[in-house]
C-alpha cells in the first residue's frame, strides 16, 4: 500500500521539483485516458500497474501520443515507484518480485518504456498478450520480452517518429477545420471514425492538441464539433 503523501517527505528543493514534474506528467495521462479507474498517481501501484499499462498502451496504439511521450511517462512512473517504494525494498530501492509473480511482468514492460526501447504501436498486441499469459508461463515471458526487442534496430525505430508527426498534423488540421479526426490503427491504415462510440478518442485528441498548443486546463473547445 503506497503512502498517499509519500511526496511530502524530506526532499531537497531539486528533488521536490523532480517529484512534482513526475506527478504532474502521470496525472495528465490519468485524466486523459483512465479517470474512471485512477484519480491520482498514488492510485497506481504494483498490484494494478498492469491495468494502467494496458489502458495506456491501447490508446498509444491509436497514436494518441508519440514515442517520446510514452518514454517520458515510463520515466515518470519509474521515478514515482523508486521513491514511493524506497523503504519497502531496502535491497533494490525499487519494487522487485520473483519472475513467477505477475507483478514482475508489468514492471518488465515499464522497464522497456523507461529504457527507451522504442516501443511502437504495432508492438502493443504482443505486449498485452505477454501481460495476460497463464500463470505457468509468466517466468518465461521475461526472456521473451527481452528477445522480442533485441530483434529491432532501436536507432531506426526512433526515426519512425515521422509517423506520429504525420498523423498529428492530419489531426491538427481536422480539429482546426471542424472535420472528423483521423485515427491511425496499428496496422498503419488510416480510417475516419465519426460514430458516438469514438467520442472519448476524439475528446482525447482534442485535449492533446490544446495541451500542446498552450491551452491545457481549459475546458472550452472553440466550436469545432
Amino acid at each position: 500500500m503506497i503512502d498517499k503523501l509519500w511526496y511530502k517527505g524530506d526532499y531537497s528543493e531539486n528533488e521536490k521539483e523532480e517529484i512534482a514534474a513526475s506527478r504532474k506528467y502521470i496525472q495528465r495521462y490519468i485524466d486523459y485516458y483512465c479517470p474512471e479507474s485512477f484519480k491520482v498517481p498514488e492510485d497506481i501501484t504494483t498490484d494494478n500497474l498492469q491495468e494502467f499499462l494496458e489502458t495506456i498502451l491501447k490508446y498509444y496504439r491509436l497514436y494518441l501520443f508519440n514515442l517520446n511521450e510514452l518514454i517520458n511517462l515510463g520515466e515518470s512512473i519509474h521515478e514515482y515507484f523508486h521513491r514511493a517504494y524506497f523503504d519497502d525494498f531496502p535491497d533494490t530501492f525499487y519494487p522487485k518480485y520473483p519472475d513467477t509473480d505477475r507483478r514482475s511482468l508489468a514492471l518488465s514492460i515499464l522497464n522497456e518504456m523507461n529504457s527507451c526501447q522504442s516501443i511502437m504501436p504495432e508492438d502493443v498486441p504482443t505486449l498485452i498478450k505477454c501481460l495476460n499469459v497463464p500463470d505457468d508461463q509468466i517466468a518465461d515471458m521475461h526472456d521473451y520480452i527481452d528477445n522480442y526487442f533485441k530483434q529491432f534496430d532501436r536507432s531506426k525505430r526512433f526515426r519512425e517518429e515521422a509517423r506520429f508527426n504525420l498523423i498529428n498534423q492530419q489531426r491538427k488540421e481536422a480539429i482546426e477545420n471542424g472535420q472528423p479526426i483521423p485515427i491511425r490503427q496499428w496496422e498503419l491504415k488510416l480510417t475516419y471514425f465519426t460514430s458516438s462510440s469514438f467520442d472519448k478518442i476524439r475528446h482525447c485528441c482534442i485535449n492533446h492538441y490544446f495541451f500542446n498548443n498552450g491551452y491545457f486546463g481549459s475546458s472550452v473547445f472553440p466550436g469545432v464539433w
